[in-house]
């Protein structure tokens, strides 16, 4: 007997010991977690500014008339402050770069929790309904996370395991370059944003380089993604069941890239097919002047600070007219 009450006291000793050693581990991890993160967010410009944007976001500073929906065309191309400035409107741009519209529903789908725009502009390209393999711009999402919307719009794409999404501080193993920034942010002060109620006019211009690398492009057949179809016909009527106006834009692309999609125009169909059964206004600019010009461009998709202000001018004076 006083064997086996010996046993059982080291057994019980030992189970002890291994409950501390996991409470332990799970509480350095949650706080390593926390503070890392922590220090992530407060980069402004780090992952293509992307991070000012989601704070404004999960902090519910986001309390705009007009929203602006996209990827990248959509944060170079709309100048809140000139579609402000005009339609006497309040406007964030929520663009992401190189995203599908599955990542631009996820921010969708944050903002309608805590509040409904007047309106919804759609800035439409060619690739958001089209599966993206990985998921692009991946440190976006690091400080954020675990979140069950940030998993269930990511999860079907290369980017994350599982672990990395509900277990803490796993997702920063071997991301040496976060946490050293995670480390820096310590005692740096920045002062400039990268982008400002989600916007970034870029000061570039059409080059020999992005002429030659046009000439060795080659054509592209974009294949939709049923699926994306779907969600992004079901975001234009979540909105309009909320009462909130959407409006579609195409915003201007320099004829030489319009050319390399093969099937740019039944994609634009598509869209257009929405627009109808949603009693939508769409606005394409393909056909508009600047698109013949390379003034305006620093590649061929994506319009420099000239075009952005030229065209949000044009955009918003349209707005305007229908309010």
């Amino acid at each position: 007997n006083s064997l086996k009450l010996y046993l059982f006291s080291v057994l019980k000793g030992f189970i002890q010991h291994i409950i501390l050693f996991i409470a332990l581990f799970v509480i350095l991890s949650v706080g390593i977690d926390i503070w890392i993160s922590h220090q992530l967010r407060k980069s402004k410009t780090y992952s293509a500014g992307e991070y000012a944007v989601w704070n404004d976001i999960f902090a519910d500073r986001i309390h705009h008339d007009i929203l602006i929906y996209g990827s990248s065309r959509a944060w170079v191309h709309f100048s809140p402050y000139i579609i402000d400035s005009i339609t006497k409107l309040s406007t964030y741009n929520m663009g992401l770069d190189g995203q599908s519209f599955e990542v631009q529903y996820l921010r969708h789908t944050k903002i309608f929790k805590r509040h409904i725009p007047k309106i919804v502009i759609f800035s439409l390209d060619v690739f958001s309904l089209e599966r993206d393999t990985d998921i692009y711009n991946v440190e976006q999402f690091l400080p954020y996370m675990p979140d069950y919307d940030i998993w269930k719009y990511t999860h079907r794409n290369k980017g994350f395991t599982i672990f990395d999404y509900w277990l803490p501080a796993i997702r920063y193993a071997g991301r040496r370059k976060e946490i050293s920034l995670a480390i820096s942010q310590i005692d740096s002060v920045q002062t400039k944003l990268y982008r400002n109620k989600g916007y970034k006019p870029i000061d570039a211009y059409w080059s020999k380089q992005v002429e030659e690398n046009l000439q060795k492009k080659k054509e592209r057949y974009v294949v939709i993604d049923s699926t994306l179809k779907m969600l992004f016909e079901r975001c234009v009527a979540e909105c309009i069941a909320k009462q909130v106006r959407v409006y579609f834009v195409y915003s201007p692309e320099h004829i030489l890239g319009q050319k390399h999609i093969v099937n740019r125009d039944s994609i634009l169909t598509i869209y257009s097919q929405i627009a109808k059964k949603y009693n939508v206004r769409f606005y394409d600019f393909s056909s508009d002047a600047m698109c013949l010009s390379t003034k305006y461009f620093y590649n061929a998709s994506h319009l420099n600070s000239v075009g952005s202000e030229l065209f949000s001018k044009k955009l918003a004076d349209s707005l305007a007219l229908t309010f």
